[in-house]
């Protein structure tokens, strides 16, 4: 009968190879998480500038309400002599997936349009302009139009 050791014995791994592979198996994993923590502060980001198009278009077209429970009417519902009125800032909070909370600052400026021929404003340029910051940056989200006269 002939004897074996355990040396030429190569069914099996050693220690050092499963250390190994234990090892790049951990590198790779924390190469995952690195991914999935990326992907979900892209997908906030997305998600608060979204709701800053929301409140824009809430402030052109709605109503919106401030952090202060007072509600702006939107701009194209107010009577045209108003409009230089409305002009301002004020700040509205939204909460998102039941825990986090943006706070939006929400500018708006009127502008007058004279008209060449009889030297009267015949419509105001409005900009709406929501301000936000995540981690440190501060985004803003800007929209136009004018609105003119009916006479």
């Amino acid at each position: 009968m002939q004897a074996t050791s355990a040396l030429q014995n190569n069914k099996g791994l050693s220690l050092i190879e499963v250390i190994v592979s234990l090892l790049i198996m951990t590198v790779m994993l924390l190469g995952l998480c690195q991914t999935i923590v990326v992907s979900i502060s892209t997908n906030m980001q997305n998600v608060f500038r979204n709701e800053a198009v929301n409140v824009a278009e809430a402030r052109m077209n709605g109503v919106l309400i401030d952090t202060l429970g007072t509600a702006h009417d939107g701009l194209r519902n107010i009577p045209y002599a108003n409009i230089p009125a409305a002009a301002g800032a004020f700040n509205v909070t939204r909460t998102f997936r039941g825990s986090a909370a943006m706070t939006y600052t929400v500018t708006t400026i009127a502008t007058s349009i004279t008209d060449v021929v009889t030297s009267t404003i015949s419509a105001y340029q409005i900009t709406v302009s929501i301000t936000w910051s995540y981690k440190g940056l501060t985004y803003t989200h800007s929209t136009m139009t004018v609105i003119r006269s009916i006479s």
